[in-house]
């Protein structure tokens, strides 16, 4: 009997890497088990040993987004510098993250907007980003920088629930608008000016 895959192992990643562009072009609910052995050159055996399910699938593929962003503030929390500073480069980090994932990251706010893993994703989300956030934000005039870093959260990922998710993702100006409201949002939240320069990269 081969050894299990972990959600380490490199093979899954680059499978979990494929099924994601199945998931952009057709969507979760439309994905088949027959589209990712497709996709992946996997027997039903092979799938099976690398995944419970199609959700599994997706649930790995979140995983790995939250693995990057966690790195992200980590590494903010640590350089030098004034607060702001170090929200910038969260900012900065999370364009970066966004670039690099391609369209994955905005397609999940369609993905997202409809399926059960939402729950669980947003949960793992708030668990794991809220503590590293918390201690950015602690520098910031706010009373409470673990409950506002969750709020925040919240705040950032509430497009997965909105019923206007589809224009936000396919609406160049709607999307616009939404980044210039969360931009407001945050900016009043921390004490700054919604014009701050710390605030340039933030983008949805």
């Amino acid at each position: 009997m081969g050894r299990p895959a972990t959600q380490h192992d490199p093979r899954r990643r680059a499978l979990v890497a494929a099924a994601e562009e199945v998931f952009v072009v057709k969507g979760y609910r439309a994905t088949t088990i027959g589209d990712l052995l497709a996709v992946t050159g996997l027997s039903k055996g092979g799938f099976y040993h690398y995944f419970a399910s199609k959700e599994d699938v997706l649930r790995a593929s979140l995983d790995g987004l939250l693995d990057e962003a966690e790195s992200v503030l980590r590494e903010a929390g640590t350089l030098p510098g004034t607060p702001t500073d170090r929200l910038r480069a969260v900012f900065r980090g999370m364009r970066e993250l966004r670039s690099r994932r391609g369209e994955f990251p905005r397609t999940l706010a369609v993905v997202l907007g409809d399926e059960t893993p939402a729950a669980a994703f947003h949960r793992d989300l708030i668990q794991r980003l809220g503590p590293p956030l918390a201690d950015i934000l602690a520098g910031f005039p706010v009373a409470e920088p673990r409950c506002t870093a969750e709020l925040i959260l919240d705040l950032l990922t509430a497009v997965t629930r909105s019923p206007n998710r589809a224009a936000y993702l396919t609406d160049p100006d709607a999307r616009a608008r939404l980044t210039t409201s969360l931009r407001e949002l945050i900016a009043r939240t921390l004490g700054l000016d919604p014009a701050d320069p710390a605030l340039l990269d933030f983008g949805w």
